[in-house]
Formats: C-alpha cells, structure tokens, sequence
C-alpha cells in the first residue's frame, strides 16, 4: 500500500478485498435441473441459472476468472455485485471488501478496468488468482471519499436500472400491440373518426383473421427482390468522398443500423451496386437459422452505402400499401415463423432463403388505411424505444465520465472533517 501527495493511495486486491473462491463450487447441467430454485447461480459474467440452495448470503463482488469481457472491458463489465443469496460456480473470482474499504467503491474500481496485461494467454484468457491478487486499485486514503464516490456512482447506475426497465416494458407493449394488431387489426372506421373492433372473422392459412381482410403473399406487396454484390472492403468506417457496403449485422431487430458497414477498396468502387434507398425495406437473404430473413425499414436514403450480396433491398408492386406497415409485419412472430422454416442449408450456423420462398409466404390483404393507422400506432411505440435508448446511452456516457474523473482523484468530493475523522 503505497499513500500519495494528494491524501490517496494505491493498495492490491489482496491489501483490500477477503478472496473467498474456496467456496465456489461448480454444478453441471443436470445438478441444476435437479435443483430448480429461485436462488441465482453465478458465473463468470453474471446468472446462469436459478437453484434452491446457496453458498453465499451477503454482497460481494464477482470477478470472471475465465471467459471474461476482458478485451471489451471499456463497454462490458468485468466485474459485477451480488446481493443477498448466491451460488458461484468457479468461473467467477469471489470478493468481499475488507472492513476498512467501502465495497461499492471497489467495484466501480473493477468494474471497467484493463487488466489484460496479467491474464493468462491461451486460446481462453484467464485472470489467476496470484494475478488478481497483485491488481492495484487507486482509491481515497479516506472512507468517507470512497463512499461519496460509490454513491455518486449508484445514483447513475440506479437511473440506468429504471430506463433499461421502461425500454423493456414497452418492448413488451410493442409486442403486445403487433400480436393484436396483425391478427385482429384495427377494425372499421366510422364516420366520426373512431375505429369499431372486427367482429366478424374467418380462418385463411389457418389463422383466424378479420373477414374485411383477403388472402395474399408477400409477392403482392414486393414486386422485386435487389441485391448487391459481393466486394473487397476494409473493415472500417467511411471517410470523405468513399464508399462504402453495409455488413448483414446492419439489419437486426427490425432496425437498419448504417454504421455497420465497411469500406470498399479503390480499385473495388467501380463494381457496387443497389444504394441504400429511402422507403425501401432492406431483408437479409443469408444469415444464422434465427436471423435469416431479418428486414428494416430504411428512413432516409445513403447514397454512399450499397448492398452486400446477402442483402436484398426490395421494390414495391403498384399495388397501394403502406411500406412502413409492411415492415412492421415482416417482423411479425408469424412470418419470422415462416421465413425460419423456408430457409434451406446443409450448415447449421448459415440458412438461406430463396426469392420464390420469402415472396410465396402468406400476407393477409388489409385495406389502406388500417395500414397506415397501424403503422402509426407501432412507429409511435418504436420511437418511443428509440428515445429510451438514446436516453441510456447518455446516462451511459455520463458515467464513463464520472468515472473517469472520480475513480482518478482529478474531481475530488468534499467530505465533511468529521465524518472523515
């Protein structure tokens, strides 16, 4: 322990924290199944499983020893808390702060830090335990610093625990409204403006759907499937005057994600084709059993970027629809269902799904203007999605921020003389 000019000092893991992996005990799959519980069963970067029994009964700071986020420790913790009852198994190192140190401190301490210089090399980096012990924290010689500063931290993180619930609340109303509104719709419009329930309904494709909607598939809504082709690209991002092709990833969860891309090499520019275009939805032809056949809606045109071969960007027949509202259906559980089992492959990582088969699914033919009503009650609710998540990553760089000043000593926190003594 080493105390420095400016009343901090710099001490180890082993100086501030009781180890307690002595106690871990590992359990296999069919033990768990055997022991079904309540109580969370820990491993290296969180729960596992739910058991009903427990090694631990207190708070205490897990740490991965093996398959740790230790190369993304600037986004992804490392480190995390447990409270109250708890089972770790012996993928996690198992911290208690010594009656000296405030614990939450700690753990900020931890929680991002770099610690890659003393893992373990290997095909599995691995952090052991003569390592950890020899990890130096930088911390307030006071306690009373400490705890302010965990405080201060707790109160951020406390603020990202209630936004990640309000994101996942109303993904949950989002799904809710989709199961509702592409099995029963809207409904009719009176004169007064208000929309009357479906009440009468028949069976097509076997499903029961409102009798004002017909039967069709999706080849009544896409006139024609276009890809791009296939280019030499470095794997970053654009700079002025490049072009670049958009990665499979830049379509997920319904959402068109440009920043995913790559930029193509000089001699390569010549040969792209199919930019990115505004009102258009862009589907995903190849990808993993569960992401094959993932579609976005695109907002705005991006002139500079172009599909990949394993993107299809589609065109609409002349027949009057809402695109935004067919977007919202393609995501639908009911034709994920059906993309999943048209996709074809020998490989069990990479499906594929033919033109014939994606435009062959079933639609129902709803009237124009339940369409655009239904896209605006779903948009509504992504937007509102979208608005929570940015709202998280701002308290997530906040964060970052606070840490970087509090966890250093550059912004000191006044403490009172007598709580400090």
């Amino acid at each position: 322990m080493k105390v420095l000019p400016n009343g901090w000092k710099t001490a180890t893991i082993a100086e501030t924290c009781d180890i307690l992996d002595n106690k871990r005990k590992p359990l296999n799959s069919a033990q768990r199944l055997e022991m079904k519980g309540l109580v969370p069963y820990y491993g290296a970067n969180g729960v596992v499983d739910y058991i009903n029994d427990y090694i631990f009964d207190e708070d205490l700071i897990l740490m991965a020893e093996d398959g740790g986020n230790f190369s993304e420790y600037l986004t992804r913790p490392i480190a995390y808390q447990v409270r109250g009852k708890s089972w770790v198994n012996n993928h996690a190192h198992v911290l208690r702060a010594k009656p000296q140190f405030d614990q939450d401190y700690l753990f900020y301490s931890l929680e991002h830090k770099d610690i890659q210089p003393v893992l373990n090399g290997g095909t599995r980096a691995k952090l052991n335990k003569s390592e950890l012990e020899k990890i130096e924290l930088l911390l307030p010689v006071s306690f009373e610093e400490q705890r302010q500063i965990a405080t201060m931290l707790t109160a951020v993180d406390d603020k990202l625990d209630v936004i990640a619930r309000q994101i996942e609340a109303t993904q949950t109303l989002k799904q809710g409204l989709m199961q509702t509104l592409f099995s029963r719709g809207l409904g009719t419009r009176s004169s007064d403006g208000t929309w009357a329930p479906h009440t009468h309904l028949h069976h097509i494709d076997g499903r029961e759907l409102p009798r004002a909607w017909g039967a069709a598939t999706l080849g009544a809504y896409i006139a024609e499937l276009r890809s791009g082709v296939s280019v030499n690209a470095e794997d970053r991002g654009l700079r002025l005057g490049e072009v670049g092709v958009l990665k499979v990833s830049s379509v997920q969860g319904g959402r068109f994600l440009p920043s995913n891309h790559k930029t193509v090499v000089p001699m390569e520019v010549d040969r792209v084709a199919e930019p990115v275009q505004e009102g258009c939805i862009i589907i995903s032809r190849a990808n993993t059993p569960t992401l094959v056949g993932e579609s976005a809606y695109v907002v705005k045109s991006c002139p500079e970027l172009f599909l990949p071969d394993k993107l299809w960007q589609t065109r609409p027949t002349i027949k009057a629809h809402s695109t935004r509202w067919l977007a919202f259906y393609l995501q639908s559980p009911a034709v994920r269902q059906e993309v999943q089992k048209a996709a074809t492959g020998t490989s069990g990582s990479m499906k594929n799904i033919s033109k014939a088969s994606l435009l062959s699914i079933f639609m129902p033919l709803v009237p124009l203007e339940e369409q655009h009503h239904i896209a605006d009650l779903l948009g509504a609710v992504t937007s509102k999605i979208d608005a929570l998540e940015a709202k998280h990553r701002h308290y997530q760089t906040l964060k970052r921020g606070l840490m970087q000043k509090l966890l250093t000593g550059e912004w000191r926190v006044k403490v009172d003389a007598e709580l400090a003594a």
